[in-house]
């Protein structure tokens, strides 16, 4: 069972000041917390159906590899330092093509880079911040019933047996306006400002987390 509820980035940061003549603009990102490995499913079926920053080892997985190809994704590996950095100038040439009208998904990344136990957000990784790009925010909230959806360490077989053999799943999707950042008046080549970025985002999501059962 999914419920959507939309709502105002300026609700939760009173000073935010989206530029007037983009109320309407598309973010070449988009991020949210990680909590199940239901989350890829649902925000695929979603009107937004990303491509995704993932790592390599996606790639190999049955079916799920080869939808994140056909999406575009952009694959990472995690260990490999070089990649890393590398990975972060695909990132801005995709976003520099989706602002400019190409015919690419918004990418999705989970700021977090890892699934986590729903209850709170840890450190955000600066993959979806440091090109400096608006974003979409988005906040997924699982109902934890008999089986908590986030407890993917027993294994992905045992992991999608109980969660179907549960009578049903809900999810509460909060979709936000596109946090524009152009009032923040950042600067992209700055080794910081990336991280002002990241707590606004955050602190919104905290919030909007935070009024739902169980966050804390």
């Amino acid at each position: 069972y999914i419920s959507h509820k939309k709502s105002q980035i300026s609700s939760y940061l009173p000073e935010y000041q989206p530029p007037p003549d983009k109320n309407n603009q598309r973010a070449p990102i988009i991020i949210t917390n990680h909590y199940s490995w239901l989350d890829i499913f649902y925000l695929i079926s979603s009107k937004y159906c990303p491509s995704y920053l993932s790592k390599k080892d996606v790639i190999k997985y049955p079916l799920i590899g080869k939808i994140a190809i056909g999406l575009q994704s952009l694959f990472v590996e995690r260990e490999n330092r070089a990649e890393k950095d590398q990975i972060l100038t695909l990132i801005e040439e995709r976003c520099s093509k989706i602002l400019n009208g190409g015919n690419y998904p918004s990418i999705l990344i989970f700021p977090e880079g890892t699934t986590t136990n729903g209850k709170y957000l840890i450190s955000f990784k600066k993959g979806a911040f440091v090109t400096i790009n608006p974003i979409q925010i988005i906040c997924l909230k699982y109902e934890e019933r008999n089986f908590a959806l986030s407890y993917d360490g027993i294994g992905d077989i045992y992991c999608f047996v109980f969660t179907f053999c549960q009578f049903w799943n809900k999810l509460t999707v909060t979709e936000f306006d596109v946090f524009d950042p152009t009032y923040l008046k950042l600067n992209k080549n700055s080794e910081d400002d990336w991280m002002i970025y990241m707590k606004k985002v955050k602190e919104v999501m905290k919030i909007d987390l935070g009024t739902l059962k169980g966050f804390r």
